[in-house]
């Protein structure tokens, strides 16, 4: 293995540190999942940092009732910035949340949850919290009301 094979092993090790997966399920309907986009780094198939994936292939994506979801992202190999993002879940056409993460290269992760539809649907978080490295694994539950 050369210097530059070591040193581009290294800055992945370092871009991919960065990352989070949301894991979102869903009771009482099905939900969609929309406006998913990052200001940095990377969606990718959840459990490979690799494999790549557009926000197209994760907007429009249908969670059935008593099913999950999981949205990935991590920081750039060669790039110091992190990931930063966000998308939103519908039920039908009304917007039920949105969901917002930055979990930089350096400096404080932060994430919000805001619930657009209290009256409606019972939204919970759970996970993350650490305030530097990466977020990890969030938790959101989403349950429509009867």
């Amino acid at each position: 293995m050369t210097a530059k094979d070591i040193a581009t092993v290294e800055s992945k090790v370092r871009a991919y540190a960065q990352w989070i997966e949301i894991t979102i399920f869903v009771v009482n309907s099905n939900f969609k999942v929309e406006g998913a986009y990052l200001k940095w780094g990377k969606f990718h198939v959840p459990g490979n940092k690799d494999k790549e994936i557009s926000p197209s292939q994760i907007n429009g994506t249908i969670i059935k009732d008593e099913d999950s979801y999981t949205i990935a992202s991590c920081g750039r190999e060669n790039a110091s910035s992190g990931t930063e993002g966000g998308f939103s879940l519908y039920d039908g056409d009304k917007l039920v949340f949105e969901y917002y993460w930055d979990c930089p290269w350096s400096g404080s992760n932060s994430d919000e949850l805001t619930v657009k539809d209290k009256e409606n649907y019972t939204v919970s978080k759970k996970g993350g919290g650490s305030p530097s490295g990466a977020t990890g694994n969030i938790f959101i539950t989403v349950v429509k009301k009867s």
